[in-house]
Order: C-alpha cells, then sequence, then structure tokens
C-alpha cells in the first residue's frame, strides 16, 4: 500500500488502487527541469476531469484553427 495525496484536489490514495501519474515533458523526452517538465500524482476521479479538460480544449482548438 502506497499513500500519497492527489496534488489536484489533496485527498489521501492508496497510489498502487487509485493513483495516477501524471508528467508533463516537452514532446514526451524525459528531460526533467529542462525546458518545462512537471509530475503530478492523481486520484482517478481528477485524472478523468484532466482528461476530460483536455479533450473538450482540443475541440475547441480544432474548430478555432478550420
Amino acid at each position: 500500500m502506497v499513500k500519497v495525496f492527489c496534488d489536484m484536489c489533496g485527498r489521501e490514495i492508496d497510489y498502487e488502487v487509485d493513483g495516477v501519474n501524471l508528467d508533463f515533458n516537452h514532446y514526451g523526452v524525459v528531460n526533467f527541469k529542462t525546458p518545462f517538465s512537471a509530475e503530478k500524482q492523481l486520484c482517478l476521479s481528477c485524472a478523468a476531469r484532466v482528461c476530460n479538460f483536455v479533450e473538450s480544449g482540443a475541440g475547441e482548438e480544432g474548430a478555432e484553427h478550420a
């Protein structure tokens, strides 16, 4: 059992059961801290919210550039 806190909502979670590691790396290249990278621990609920936000934003962005 690995207990961590969700970086988005602050809830304590069991990482092995309902945790997600979210990495932001420049084009998928593991280049820690250069030029931008961040790693967050999220619960499954917050991870779903992030995915929904990105997917809905991507749809709006595509419509903007059409």
